[in-house]
Formats: structure tokens, C-alpha cells, sequence
């Protein structure tokens, strides 16, 4: 069973030893991130914010090219702080017969200026806080109009997040309501 995993977290979380973890030195194994498009020759990381947009084109290309390859399990660690930008990879995974798993280690329990110290890329901590206020937590989810499910009493906004391997959710069990002052 051939798989796609994407790892996904706040910078400093641990995305990389997590990749390497699972790779090891095996050959049917495949990992890459966008950070590796700012690696030279000499392995020095010399990161450059204008090319920031090649280097997430040249990451999905080197997954296409490791699909197309026929590698068994292939590993993509980037932040994806956003749910469209793991879609690039959900569907050339369903389009090339890869399951999908997504690894969400977000903030692994550390604060802003704790993942700002682990980090290899002198990110301050105002950045990192910047990843995490445009967290989105389901990138699962798909794009199907909302009239599809039953509101919720008392929210009208309500904007349901699912993943499409598992049914969605039923919403017609009871709800809890306030009585006087306790519950």
C-alpha cells in the first residue's frame, strides 16, 4: 500500500526529525520539504523569502516525480499552516493511488518563544505566533456547500470541518441547555 504522509507544525516542532524518524535510510522510502529547495551544494541552508513560492512549486513537483518513481511511502514535512496547501497533495495522492495520512504535531506543547529557540531558521517568536493565529486544524475538509448539514442551535456560523474518510457528523442528538445558573 503505497502512502503519502504530510507532516504539518508550527516551525520548530520537530517536522524534520519526525520525516527523518520515518524514512531512515530505507529505499522505498521518500521525504522532501520546501526548505530543502534553499539547501546548496555544500548543504549550507541559505533561505531567500522572495523565492518562497518556487521552492513550494519545486516541493510538489519532487513528490509528483517520487510518486511517478513508485516509492512506497513518501513524506512531505512543511509547516501547512493552511488547508490549501496540503490540497496540491491530496489530490495528486488520490490521483496516483497514494492513502493519505496527515500528521498534525502543531505546536507540540511548547509557547511562541520556546519553538523560537528550537528552530533552525532564527524565526522570532512573532513569526511563529503569526503561523499559529493562521492555523487551520482540519485540512481534511472538503469544499461542499454548508446548506448540506443542519445548523446547530445558537450558531449560525456554524461551518463544519470533516474528514471525508469518516461519515459526517450527526448533528440531530440533543444538546445541552442551561438552567438557571447551572448546567
Amino acid at each position: 500500500m503505497k502512502q503519502l504522509i504530510l507532516i504539518r507544525g508550527l516551525s520548530g516542532t520537530g517536522k524534520t526529525t519526525l520525516a527523518e524518524t520515518i524514512c531512515g535510510d530505507l529505499e522505498d522510502r521518500f521525504m522532501v520539504s520546501a526548505d530543502d529547495f534553499f539547501v546548496d551544494d555544500s548543504g549550507e541552508y541559505n533561505f531567500n523569502p522572495d523565492l518562497l513560492k518556487k521552492a513550494h512549486t519545486w516541493c510538489q513537483k519532487e513528490c509528483l516525480e517520487a510518486m511517478e518513481d513508485g516509492f512506497e511511502i513518501i513524506v512531505v514535512h512543511n509547516t501547512f499552516t493552511r488547508k490549501w496547501e496540503c490540497d496540491p497533495y491530496l489530490e495528486m495522492a488520490q490521483k496516483n493511488n497514494y492513502v493519505i495520512q496527515v500528521l498534525s504535531l502543531y505546536d507540540g506543547g511548547l509557547s511562541d518563544q520556546e519553538l523560537s529557540q528550537r528552530g533552525t531558521h532564527n524565526l522570532s517568536a512573532y513569526q511563529i505566533q503569526k503561523q499559529r493565529k493562521r492555523w487551520d486544524k482540519d485540512v481534511y475538509r472538503d469544499r461542499k456547500p454548508q446548506q448540506n448539514y443542519r445548523q446547530p442551535r445558537g450558531n449560525p456560523h456554524f461551518n463544519p470541518h470533516f474528514n471525508p474518510y469518516y461519515p459526517p457528523p450527526n448533528y440531530d442528538h440533543g444538546h445541552y441547555q442551561k438552567k438557571n445558573h447551572r448546567w
